[in-house]
């Protein structure tokens, strides 16, 4: 079912006038569209690009020009903030809706995306193929920037998926947002590469978040920072380690959370560190408590000053990393 609305949305963008190479932007939530749409993009050999929903005005604009956006899909709600840059992005010739009707300068419905044959799009990508994605940063130190994933870090992928032990049939859940490197890319490709379903919250929330996970069986999730000490933060129930969940993939759990999370919920943390604009992943599946872990996949990484030279344990300075490729 999946390849097959993979496929479908696959041919409607080649109906609609993309080509390989050219970049498609996704500004929709968490629902299962996003995967079939995204996966599609790169079916054609064009690039996906998702965006923060929360974007808007200056930067949304700045996101879609810099990337050079041919189409933008996009739900009902975010309708009159597309519109609004629309007109002053040179490359954005086609505007998909979800949950709306195409009119106002909107061209497709997603429902008409996906009203095309379920098979092998017919189209020649050869050299012109595009990347595996492209993410943008979140802008903290200035304009958001584009960062092409072309698939080269799949070996600390699979040191982080082989980490979280999730065997075939069981699920992941995940509560984070689909537009963001996390869910994407370690729950909803990660759950493809291990055989295990995949379960998506639209978004996160405490009091029912463990519901969620009884709910739908997980073994696993996927936590940033401060998820852990709002879970924390819910009144003690008789159920709480009522559920599946053996481990969670946690970014950043404050160590003072740690252990209280482990015994109250009964589950183990496993630790990364990694960003979008930068392949390698540093692990702790040893359990060292307010540690980000040790390289794998084959990539180096040290702690250096100011002249780039490395510093001993226990002095503060900057994380640099060298790839294999």
């Amino acid at each position: 079912q999946v390849l097959s609305n993979i496929q479908r949305a696959a041919n409607g963008l080649l109906a609609l006038g993309i080509k390989p190479a050219e970049r498609v932007a996704l500004m929709m939530g968490n629902r299962p569209e996003f995967i079939w749409v995204h996966f599609a993009i790169g079916f054609i050999g064009a690039v996906s690009v998702p965006i923060n929903t929360s974007q808007r005005g200056a930067t949304l604009h700045h996101i879609l020009a810099d990337s050079d956006a041919a189409a933008v899909i996009f739900e009902e709600p975010l309708r009159d903030s597309v519109m609004l840059v629309k007109g002053s992005v040179p490359k954005l010739r086609c505007t998909v809706v979800a949950d709306g009707k195409p009119d106002h300068g909107v061209d497709w419905t997603l429902e008409r995306l996906f009203d095309h044959p379920d098979r092998e799009p017919e189209v020649e990508v050869g050299a012109n193929a595009g990347g595996a994605g492209m993410m943008y940063t979140s802008g903290t130190t200035g304009p958001p920037k584009g960062v092409v994933s072309s698939g080269s870090d799949a070996y600390s992928l699979t040191a982080i998926l082989n980490a979280i032990k999730v065997q075939p049939g069981e699920t992941m859940y995940t509560a984070l947002p689909l537009f963001h490197g996390n869910a994407l890319m370690l729950s909803g490709f990660g759950s493809m590469t291990l055989d295990a379903k995949f379960a998506i919250a639209d978004r996160f929330s405490a009091s029912r978040f463990w519901d969620d996970c009884r709910k739908f069986e997980a073994v696993e999730f996927n936590t940033l920072g401060g998820m852990i000490p709002i879970l924390l933060k819910q009144p003690p129930r008789a159920n709480d380690r009522d559920h599946q969940v053996r481990v969670v993939l946690s970014a950043a759990c404050p160590p003072a959370a740690w252990v209280e999370f482990e015994k109250r919920f009964g589950a183990k943390i496993v630790e990364f560190y990694g960003m979008v604009d930068s392949p390698g992943l540093l692990l702790n599946d040893a359990g060292h408590i307010g540690s980000m872990g040790k390289p794998v996949g084959g990539v180096e990484f040290r702690v250096v000053d100011d002249n780039d030279q490395p510093v001993p344990p226990g002095k503060v300075g900057e994380l640099a990393f060298r790839h294999p490729q």
